[in-house]
């Protein structure tokens, strides 16, 4: 479905179908494309990014799973669970960098870097919250073991988080270069 921001981008075309030789409305994109500004650090992020979201995925699967005693407390286990929505903005958009092959649409591009990176920032920001809740839990209440892992998860969710985020360079995308017109200006228009 599209929404209002990228409707400009795509027009209604005719198109005469070849098979029945009837006349087919089909969409065209007409909008800006772009490509990454450096294509080797795109394909280290095509490596890098699905490895690390899926470590997110499992430490959250893990910190929401497992029964810790600081688990029962609000203000430890509310941020872990508000972690989930930007986990799954992260994912979406993983999918969406592997996807792309060839130049992006201006859909592709803000769902890859700019929403990519914000809810990344938004996944450190939780599981930090959370970590603050941990060490009031720690100090206040008691400290074991169990309680440990949880920590543990929660600084493996944080760390992967902030070293995807730094690794925002490699998702630059910049405007499609267009091929130099050899002939008149006029030509080319």
């Amino acid at each position: 479905m599209a929404s209002k921001k990228y409707l400009a981008d795509w027009r209604l075309e005719n198109v005469q179908d070849d098979a029945k030789g009837k006349i087919v409305t089909k969409t065209v994109y007409r909008g800006e494309y772009f490509v990454f500004a450096d294509e080797k650090l795109a394909h280290q992020a095509r490596r890098i990014y699905p490895v690390g979201i899926a470590v997110c995925c499992a430490c959250l699967t893990v910190l929401l799973s497992v029964n810790f005693p600081a688990g029962h407390q609000m203000y430890c286990m509310l941020p872990l669970v508000c972690c989930s929505i930007p986990l799954f903005f992260c994912v979406t958009g993983c999918f969406s960098l592997c996807a792309i092959k060839g130049p992006a649409t201006r859909e592709q591009r803000d769902h890859i870097g700019p929403r990519l990176t914000g809810t990344l920032f938004a996944l450190m920001l939780f599981s930090g919250v959370s970590l603050i809740g941990q060490a009031i839990y720690a100090f206040t209440v008691s400290w074991d073991d169990v309680s440990l892992w949880m920590a543990l998860c929660t600084v493996l969710l944080f760390t992967c988080a902030l070293f995807l985020f730094r690794k925002k360079d490699c998702l630059t995308m910049i405007p499609k270069p267009q091929k130099e017109c050899k002939a008149a200006p006029a030509a080319c228009k």
